[in-house]
């Protein structure tokens, strides 16, 4: 992907985030997430107890903000967050960068935290290899994303053309290669139907009809 339709994506993206500010922050973050880490992962925030954690992509309203009870946590963000971040606490939480180039050495983070972001990467599979570098021997990687069904594949390259802030949509099969190439074990994996979204549009409704929802929870092996 060049360097151009990854900017695009990112203006893109940001001007969702300023449309949308009125109603996302006014919800409950900690309830919300609380209830993706039940339903995609069956566990809760006491996961996270005393560990060093990242979340790769974590926009305005990561989860990494409601983790108060790591030891360490950081959210890294190519975004700009102006106008979108106001809490100082929350700014500190923040690192610019990119996945593809973690600015963390080897070894670093006890879990590595990739909630509904790889698609909007330059190179998912540099950032799969990214991740597991920055994981300690052993560490967990949650990934929660959108993945297209199989059924769909042939329209790809238009969708990655057309789709504003996604540059990629990948199925399952293809996402896992990465994954599977002797970096990581799988402890646990579910394809959920759909998006979770309600059909309330007609970008939501074609979304659902055409994706699904993949949680894997992957452990670092050394390769």
């Amino acid at each position: 992907m060049t360097n151009t339709r990854w900017k695009r994506a990112q203006i893109a993206e940001k001007k969702f985030w300023l449309s949308t500010k009125k109603s996302w922050s006014t919800q409950n973050p900690a309830r919300y997430w609380q209830g993706i880490l039940s339903r995609g992962f069956n566990i809760d925030y006491s996961s996270f107890n005393s560990k060093s954690v990242l979340e790769v992509g974590c926009g305005p309203t990561g989860i990494i903000f409601e983790l108060d009870n790591a030891r360490t946590r950081v959210g890294l963000e190519p975004m700009d967050l102006g106008g979108l971040i106001n809490d100082e606490k929350k700014k500190s939480i923040v690192k610019k960068g990119i996945g593809e180039e973690i600015p963390y050495p080897n070894n670093f983070f006890d879990t590595v935290i990739s909630f509904n972001a790889l698609d909007h990467s330059v190179d998912p599979v540099k950032v799969i290899r990214e991740i597991h570098r920055v994981l300690r021997k052993d560490g967990d990687f949650l990934l929660w994303v959108y993945v297209l069904r199989d059924g769909y594949k042939f329209l790809q390259s238009i969708l990655n053309r057309l789709d504003p802030p996604h540059p990629f949509h990948f199925t399952v099969d293809q996402l896992m290669d990465p994954i599977n190439e002797s970096l990581f074990q799988v402890k646990y994996r579910k394809v959920d139907k759909g998006t979770g979204l309600p059909n309330n549009t007609i970008k939501k409704a074609i979304a659902n009809s055409m994706m699904n929802t993949l949680w894997l929870w992957s452990v670092k092996k050394i390769a």
